[in-house]
């Protein structure tokens, strides 16, 4: 069941960025910018510590 599934995400994300390009560029940099804001969260956090 999990091999099917793992296929099937990798087949629907072949097919989002085939059939919607600017969208999934899109996606790609709302998580770019998600990861970025975490890691200034904990980078900040940790240095409000010293």
């Amino acid at each position: 069941m999990k091999k099917y599934l793992s296929w099937a995400s990798l087949a629907f994300l072949v097919f989002f960025v085939a059939t919607r390009p600017d969208d999934a560029v899109g996606v790609t940099q709302g998580i770019g910018r998600g990861l970025r804001e975490i890691a200034t969260g904990f980078s900040d956090f940790f240095t409000g510590l010293a």
